[in-house]
């Protein structure tokens, strides 16, 4: 008695089960064609929101895997490509990596030169410039003001906070930069800090 049923039941719907059938079909060939589907690649991205300046510890990094067409160029997919660089720019969790997100290189001065720490006393000039830029910087003393350090690379731009993984400490109200110049300069601008008011010109 099942069977007879079963066939008035197939020959009424049957449009509709044929339909459900080719869509089904086609859904499954979409996803089977689908490029990058399965395709991944291993990224390095961050474990978690990560401010400039930090120098990045195993801690700080972890392995994901995105799909390969999506991948940035450049990305980094080794932690210990990472590992103790300093990172030029602030990562939010989950952001890979790039060649691009550090200070280039390990040795992060070229031969010769040095790193100087430049703490500005407007706030607002950080906002400025970014790590790679060539700038002037000026110290101010009373009426007097005069060029201490000319055609300097600025490096990175730490971000002032508590956390002891950010280069310089964390007092609030100062920017500071990190540039590449010879000792002579890097000593002119120490000499400067103690009663200067240090700004920028952009190059």
């Amino acid at each position: 008695m099942r069977v007879p049923r079963l066939r008035r039941f197939l020959t009424r719907h049957r449009r509709i089960l044929a339909a459900l059938a080719a869509a089904t079909s086609i859904a499954l060939t979409g996803l089977a064609l689908s490029p990058g589907a399965t395709d991944t690649t291993a990224v390095l991205v961050a474990a978690g929101p990560l401010p400039g300046g930090r120098t990045l510890t195993a801690a700080d990094l972890r392995i994901a895997h995105w799909p390969t067409a999506q991948v940035p160029a450049e990305a980094l997919t080794d932690p210990a490509d990472a590992e103790g660089r300093i990172l030029a720019t602030p990562l939010t969790a989950a952001s890979p990596l790039t060649q691009a997100s550090l200070v280039h290189g390990r040795a992060v001065v070229a031969e010769g030169k040095v790193i100087a720490t430049v703490r500005l006393s407007d706030p607002a000039q950080v906002a400025l410039v970014r790590p790679g830029d060539r700038v002037d910087v000026i110290a101010a003393e009373g009426p007097r003001s005069g060029v201490v350090a000319r055609n300097v690379r600025v490096v990175t731009i730490p971000q002032p906070a508590g956390d002891p993984g950010l280069l310089g400490g964390g007092e609030t109200g100062a920017a500071m930069l990190l540039v590449e110049t010879d000792e002579p300069t890097a000593t002119e601008l120490a000499r400067a800090a103690t009663g200067s008011r240090l700004s920028l010109v952009l190059r």
